[in-house]
């Protein structure tokens, strides 16, 4: 019935608004945002709210998010949900907003803690007592925990500079 409705153009078809699995989607989507605000320690300042370019209103995430609201049905698995939409925040949001930090986590989060811990090893570790020093190297120990360096794990968690 839907190909008939998608072939005959009725309205709500194409865009999602009658796909089972829109509120599934709408709902990952919003829970993604308070983990991504979580994983990036900018907890509920973090928000993100889909808006039609025209009209300006808010718009629901599977009708402003089409093409990876179609990706998301593809995916099975949870975590490669939550990559899909981290990967949007960060794309969206730009990389480069964030604190390298922040990104690191995130890297860490969607399984790929090679690519946090080159990008932390990239910049300079903040000075002992500011502001960012302590979570700079809770992102060096979170990245470290799946490589199952332990060694030097624990001299990033505890604010050190690590034997390589």
């Amino acid at each position: 019935m839907s190909f008939l409705k998608n072939l005959l153009g009725a309205p709500g078809a194409a865009d999602g608004r009658d796909d089972p699995l829109a509120q599934r989607f709408d709902a990952e989507f919003h829970r993604a945002v308070r983990r991504f605000g979580i994983v990036t320690g900018y907890g509920d300042s973090f928000t993100l709210n889909l808006r039609n370019p025209e009209t300006r209103e808010t718009m629901a995430p599977h009708l402003g998010l089409t093409p990876y609201f179609e990706a998301w049905k593809q995916i099975r698995s949870p975590w490669d949900r939550i990559e899909l939409f981290f990967r949007y925040f960060l794309e969206s949001w730009g990389a480069e907003k964030f604190h390298v930090w922040a990104v690191a986590n995130v890297l860490t989060a969607i399984r790929l803690p090679n690519e946090a811990l080159e990008m932390l090893q990239r910049y300079d570790l903040p000075q002992p007592g500011s502001q960012y020093h302590t979570v700079h190297c809770g992102a060096f120990a979170r990245a470290l925990i799946p490589l199952d360096r332990s060694e030097e794990r624990e001299g990033r968690g505890r604010g050190g500079v690590a034997s390589k």
